[in-house]
């Protein structure tokens, strides 16, 4: 009998990495699992390595009709969500000096825009008793040349957003892996974690 038995969990930008690593542990303990992705190729091949009570839908997170599809076809498929992990982010290396307009926008409107709707947009569907969790950078933890200005915003996200977060009866999170990020193994071993632990 699988820990997540019966429960349906819901992972954006699972497509790859830790994210994606989570998925097919999640079906492995017996939740079906709704995975997206910005790119349907990408999505597709997500759902082969999976293989079974998975349903994927390309959705990319910053833009909110995408996130309006996404959870229309949890409802329609589900009706319920027992497991958030809002994963999908990014970013690309610059310099402080260089680090222009455009590439300011295209990082927060996924990382804390896309972020925060996926949460608020997820709520109505959740179960009593339900996790979220929110994939954060450890580059606000300690100085990396050509990271730190642009992704500390997104390690910051979990405590601000948490205390927005509505509480119901049982329901866990927001909590973020944090530290755990970007192998898929240290992702694996931090989930494994939390599933003993009783946190999912």
């Amino acid at each position: 009998m699988g820990k997540l038995d019966g429960k349906v969990a819901m992972i954006t930008g699972a497509t790859s990495g830790m994210a994606l690593a989570g998925a097919k542990l999640f079906v492995d303990e017996g939740a079906h699992v709704f995975i997206s992705g910005r790119r349907q190729d990408a999505v597709d091949e997500a759902v082969k390595q999976i293989g079974r009570n998975v349903t994927g839908v390309q959705a990319d997170s910053a833009n909110l009709d995408d996130l309006d599809r996404l959870f229309e076809t949890v409802k329609q498929e589900k009706d319920t969500i027992d497991v958030l992990w809002a994963s999908a982010g990014g970013g690309a290396q610059g310099r402080l000096t260089e680090i222009t307009e455009e590439q300011f926008d295209t990082a927060f409107s996924l990382n804390e825009r896309g972020t925060l709707f996926t949460v608020q947009k997820a709520l109505p569907l959740f179960n009593d008793g339900g996790s979220i969790f929110m994939t954060g950078s450890n580059a606000a933890l300690r100085g990396y040349p050509d990271w730190s200005g642009r992704d500390c915003g997104p390690t910051g996200r979990e405590p601000a957003h948490s205390t927005a977060v509505p509480r119901r009866p049982g329901t866990k999170g927001p909590g973020t892996p944090g530290p755990y990020l970007r192998k898929q193994r240290p992702a694996a071993e931090f989930l494994h974690t939390a599933l003993a632990a009783g946190t999912l």
